[in-house]
């Protein structure tokens, strides 16, 4: 009988220490973020309430783990799982910093690099951008150094150079060597604008007009080199000139000019041995009924390689060739001009495009009034 009330004594004893641990938040950090991403993993949905147990017991060593495991998916791919970790990291980073206990700002930077890498990965420059822009801005107030404020602005930039927007790479690039100079990522900065200004291989100046305006200024022109999109904006005159990037001799560039509440136009330039090219004026009508939006694009083939000479571009532009485009309520059909290009005017709504003979698709959501892009490469049987 003795043992037995002595083994009931040890059983609630233990279970009075589990439950005392349990509600003192005894389980780890580690946990929490391990089961947050096996639920997310399987779809469980996590909830928040499990994030109340004690952040605070530990020192800067802990998050050696977390991160450890953060890198590795980001290393595999897995960008959603990774943000997770790198955002819950980055919390608890700034809880402690908030606290006055000092932080390793060189494993702080890494996570906020790694935070925003995630976001764009994921398709969501913007934010990346503000996650970077956020650090800028904290140093402003000294709570960053401006060493590192120098790394997150030589990161924005290197994400718009991973997306080839050269032009908004190299201002914010210039933000680095003019507002960083003292730093040691000025002369980053600086190497990269002069690799950027050496892929310049020419230039398109031309004309824009407004119907009925007599100011010309703000005008969307758009150069799509199949690659990517450059966007500069017409003086008061109507008057642009935009740069042609990492683009070779006989392939093709396709322009744009676009302003909301007007009709968009198309150009199109086979680049030669002239670097500069003037396309003239072209006039912007305006939509008859502004209520509608419009569809603008080009069918087009990329070309990468060349066997003598190497070959960057758009290597054909398809005419006269069929665009389905289908909405939940509705299917229609446009063609392609002499220059690969469609327009069409259609009402607000999500489109799916495709050319006819099949490939790639591609949704694009249409606003009254606007202009929405949405360029298709040719597939194996169009190019054939």
């Amino acid at each position: 009988m003795k043992k037995k009330n002595s083994i009931l004594i040890l059983g609630l004893t233990f279970a009075i220490v589990f439950a005392s641990l349990i509600s003192a938040g005894s389980m780890t950090y580690r946990n929490i973020i391990e089961r947050r991403v096996a639920d997310k993993v399987s779809g469980a949905q996590y909830k928040e309430e499990e994030t109340s147990v004690s952040l605070n017991t530990r020192s800067g060593e802990i998050k050696k783990t977390e991160l450890k495991m953060a890198n590795k998916l980001y290393n595999q791919g897995k960008y959603d799982e990774a943000l997770i970790l790198y955002q819950k990291i980055l919390d608890l980073y700034l809880q402690e910093r908030e606290k006055g206990n000092l932080q390793d700002e060189n494993t702080i930077e890494s996570v906020y690099l790694k935070l925003a890498r995630c976001k764009a990965k994921l398709g969501n420059l913007e934010d990346a951008e503000k996650t970077l822009g956020a650090v800028i801005e904290e140093a402003k107030a000294g709570k960053f150094s401006q060493n590192m404020a120098a790394r997150m602005q030589l990161e924005i930039g290197n994400l718009y150079l991973r997306k080839k927007d050269y032009l908004t790479a190299l201002e914010e690039f210039e933000k680095v060597s003019v507002s960083f100079s003292e730093t040691k990522y000025a002369q980053f900065a600086s190497e990269k604008i002069k690799k950027i200004e050496g892929w310049k291989v020419g230039e398109i100046k031309g004309l824009a007009i407004l119907e009925g305006q007599s100011n010309q200024s703000g005008i969307d022109i758009s150069l799509f080199d199949g690659e990517s999109f450059i966007q500069v904006q017409t003086d008061s005159e109507g008057i642009y000139a935009i740069p042609v990037f990492n683009s070779t001799q006989g392939v093709y560039v396709s322009l744009f000019l676009s302003k909301d509440g007007y009709k968009p136009q198309y150009a199109y330039i086979q680049l030669d041995d002239d670097s500069f090219y003037d396309i003239g004026a072209i006039k912007l009508n305006s939509l008859e009924n502004p209520q509608k939006g419009v569809l603008v694009g080009v069918l087009y083939d990329f070309a990468v390689g060349g066997k003598i000479s190497p070959v960057f571009g758009i290597s054909k532009l398809e005419n006269d060739a069929k665009i389905k485009i289908k909405s939940n309520t509705k299917i229609f059909y446009t063609t392609t001009g002499k220059g690969g290009e469609f327009i069409a005017i259609t009402e607000p709504g999500i489109y799916t495009l495709e050319a006819e003979k099949g490939g790639e698709k591609k949704e694009v959501v249409v606003k009254a009034g606007k202009t929405s892009f949405c360029n298709l490469r040719l597939i194996q049987e169009l190019r054939d």
